[in-house]
This record gives structure tokens, sequence and C-alpha cells, in this order.
């Protein structure tokens, strides 16, 4: 191929094509239970988080409750990976030979999100969140800072069963706001665990009637995505029919594919070599733990 800017335009074209046909190849779980927010400043402040404000009596007028309970201040980190492609390989047309590499980046890049968002569901067994508690709790978290009413659990380190799926359906249809109002009015799980959870997961949830010949009461009860990112016992049961989710996913600079192909640029010239890149700005941390059950498995 002569390195001409018509060329090189339908070769980026093609680069940008390939790289995409990798991405759509994954559905994240992010995008099931995460509230997406953005920014332009590097962070985000949920200010209005644990405060629900629910009907109340009309006398005189309307009650107004305060929203600014908690300011949650989320940052979001840079995240990157780039190569170069010999620029004689253009030149040979063998170029070609790199196409599976943009795909398999495409992908990856389109499962980063989720390879963050196992990894602060597994650590919120201790990291805190917007309440300056642990994200998961076995009982006693609060609301909010300084709110009492309605101290609820959302840990357990039982193993997936049935008998301790039902615990944490039944766990978080027991969670109540402050006001007294339950929480988890919208309901539509979602099962979440690694492989070594999938045959139990299975059980439970795609078996309509029992070994013993009864009904199974959790068929279908949740949507299961099996992760390869969870390499334990550790389940998760989130509620993704709310308005809010029980996890955050902020986007600075959405992961994308770009490429320096300028015959004239500095890394052409000393390196005889095309660069590609693929870079964003985002993170993934803790919504509200009023949405979602997380499990250890240690225990049977």
């Amino acid at each position: 191929m002569n390195i001409t800017p018509t060329n090189i335009s339908t070769l980026n074209a093609a680069s940008v094509t390939i790289w995409n046909r990798g991405a759509s190849l994954y559905t994240p779980i992010a995008d099931r239970i995460c509230h997406r927010a953005t920014t332009t400043t590097g962070s985000v402040v949920l200010g209005w988080m644990g405060a629900m404000p629910a009907m109340r009596p009309f006398v005189k007028e309307i009650e107004k409750v305060a929203i600014a309970t908690n300011k949650w201040e989320i940052s979001t980190e840079q995240w990157g990976v780039g190569w170069d492609i010999p620029k004689l390989a253009i030149m040979r047309d063998t170029y070609g030979e790199y196409a599976p590499m943009f795909e398999q980046n495409g992908l990856l890049s389109r499962v980063h999100p989720d390879k963050l968002l196992v990894e602060r569901l597994v650590a919120g067994m201790s990291e805190v969140d917007y309440t300056g508690s642990a994200f998961f709790a076995a009982s006693g978290k609060k609301h909010a800072t300084g709110v009492s009413a309605g101290a609820f659990g959302n840990k357990s380190t039982k193993q997936l069963t049935s008998t301790y799926f039902g615990q944490a359906i039944a766990g978080l249809g027991k969670i109540l706001s402050p006001d007294k109002t339950p929480f988890n009015l919208a309901q539509k799980y979602v099962l979440i665990c690694g492989e070594d959870n999938r045959a139990a997961a299975e059980d439970i949830l795609a078996v309509e009637t029992l070994s013993t010949g009864g009904k199974n009461k959790y068929y279908n009860r949740a949507e299961l995505i099996v992760t390869p990112f969870i390499t334990g016992n550790h389940w998760f049961l989130a509620n993704v029919g709310m308005p809010m989710k029980p996890m955050v996913i902020v986007d600075e600079i959405p992961i994308s594919f770009t490429a320096q192909t300028d015959p004239q640029s500095e890394n052409v010239f000393r390196c005889e070599a095309f660069s590609y890149k693929s870079y964003g700005v985002m993170t993934v941390n803790y919504g509200l733990p009023q949405l979602i059950w997380g499990s250890t498995g240690a225990d049977a």
C-alpha cells in the first residue's frame, strides 16, 4: 500500500470498524447495575445519597426534606494501552494480520468496567461507601451518617443455595427507609456469581420443577450473570428495578480508540511505525447499598 492520505484514511476507518466489532461482542454487567454519571472535572459529588423523600401528609403546606444528606465524592482514573504497527507492514500490505489484535482490544476495553465493578463488589465487604461504613454489613448499617432509623443489613457469609438465595431476597425486601417506607419497592433482581457457583445458581433459577417433584419458587426469579472476574465463592444479588442503582459508573472520557498515522509525526519519523491506543477516564464505585446483597460464600 502506498502511504497516501487517502489510503491512510481508509486504513484508519477499517481499524475503527474492527475495534468497534470487538467492542460489540460483549454486554457489560455495569450497564445493568450501575447508575451512570458524567463529569468534566475529575470527580463527581453525589450529594443526594441517602435522602429518599417519601410522600408525607399535607398539613398547611408541603413538607420539604433536605437532600444534601451526604456528599459522596467519586474520582475518576485514567486507563489506557497503546501499541505500534511497523510502517513497513502497511507498505507491504501485511497489516491485516493485526486485525485480531484490534478486535481483541475493542472487546477488552468494553469488558474493563466489569473488571472494576467486580473488584469493588468484592472489596465492598470492607471498603466504605457514602455512609462511612463498609458497603456490605451484616446488620446495623445506617442510611446516612447520624440517621439510626431503618438500620439494615445486606451481607452474608453463606454459600449460594436455594435457602440463602431466599434469605437474600427476603433481606432486601425487609429494608425500610428511615420513614419506614419499604426501600425495594420496584423489584428486578440480578444474581452475579463466578464459575464456581454457576451450577448452584442454575439449579436455583433455571430449574422449573424440583427433583422432589414440587415447583421451584425461585424459577426465573432473577437474571443470572456469571462473570470470570469472580474467582471464588462470592455472590451478589442486586435489585436493578429502582430508579437509582446499587453501583455508580462515572465517565469523564469514555474509553475509545484513536490512531496516530500522520507520516510526518515524530513517532513515524523516529520509529517507522504507526501508533494506536485505547484510552479513557472513568471509574466504578459504590451507590446505594440498600439495593444489593453480598455474600462471601465462605460458610455452608
